[in-house]
């Protein structure tokens, strides 16, 4: 004859069987977590990493363009035979050919900067592509006053009398490229050579 439980056992029973299946359910919810926030973590460490890769490669890309280029602009070490005046380097900067820096990179992967860079990689990923851009516009700027200067001289050698003057009062051109080459030459050497020293900035402070 089967045994009888008391209600009190019956309710022992009960209640057992409720906490054994809230701790199955509490363990099983923990268990799941972990192993969400665990492949949540593999992802977001797989996408900084290719973030990282994204942007390096554009920076090697345009350092290999800056390095190209200024050896172009300045082929002689100081002292050489080759060495330039600055207006005369200022001309090659102007006329050489620079193939645009890029910036694509980076602009589509601002939104995950911030998570896929240590706070002292930031810095000198923009402070790199700062100086691309200052590079590009110093030169738009010396390319404007050298097509300047070059119609003030076919002008001067045409009539060499400056305008609103007596014909055949000679007059001396301006030269506006001259000037804007010697007030910035220092600034675009400063540029270009610390960039191309101080390399791929994601590289050097890995």
């Amino acid at each position: 004859m089967p045994k009888l439980l008391a209600p009190g056992d019956a309710m022992s029973d009960t209640l057992l069987a409720i906490i054994t299946t809230l701790i199955g359910g509490v363990f099983g919810f923990v268990l799941s977590e972990i192993s969400t926030w665990r492949r949540e973590m593999r992802e977001e460490k797989q996408r900084a990493i290719s973030v990282r890769t994204i942007v390096s490669l554009e920076i090697e890309r345009n350092l290999d363009n800056l390095r190209a280029f200024w050896k172009a602009v300045k082929p002689g070490s100081p002292g050489s035979p080759e060495e330039r005046s600055p207006r005369e380097a200022g001309r090659e900067f102007v006329n050489s050919t620079l193939p645009p820096f890029s910036r694509e990179a980076l602009n589509s992967q601002l939104p995950l900067l911030a998570l896929a860079l240590r706070p002292d990689q930031i810095a000198p990923v923009f402070q790199f592509y700062d100086a691309l851009g200052a590079l590009q516009a110093i030169r738009r700027e010396l390319s404007a006053a050298l097509d300047d200067q070059n119609q003030e001289v076919a002008k001067f050698r045409a009539s060499q009398t400056a305008p609103g003057q007596t014909p055949g009062l000679l007059y001396a051109p301006r030269t506006p490229f001259d000037n804007k080459v010697a007030q910035v030459w220092p600034e675009v050497e400063r540029l270009a050579e610390s960039a191309l020293a101080g390399g791929n900035p994601l590289k050097q402070a890995a």
